[in-house]
């Protein structure tokens, strides 16, 4: 595991945890491929892993590659911030 992303497991707040991740990753496009990789791998143990494209999502940024895998994203953390 990276060192960025093992540093945001560590975060106790997981909007903290996703936007430690956006800053490191994700907007840099090169890492966008294994910044979701990583995503999918883990967001059912780290929700953050969720937030992480739901927040590229509405921030318009790195999801036009894969538009798709984003909203399933974004649907997976509506879900499971609801109520």
């Amino acid at each position: 595991m990276k060192p960025y992303l093992r540093q945001a497991v560590e975060y106790p707040d997981q909007e903290a945890a996703a936007r430690h991740v956006l800053a490191g990753v994700l907007w840099r496009h090169s890492a966008y491929e294994e910044a979701v990789s990583h995503a999918k791998s883990c967001y059912e143990l780290y929700p953050w892993a969720a937030m992480i494209l739901h927040m590229a999502y509405k921030n318009g940024q790195g999801v036009e590659a894969d538009i798709d895998l984003a909203d399933w994203y974004y649907d997976y953390w509506e879900k499971t911030t609801q109520g």
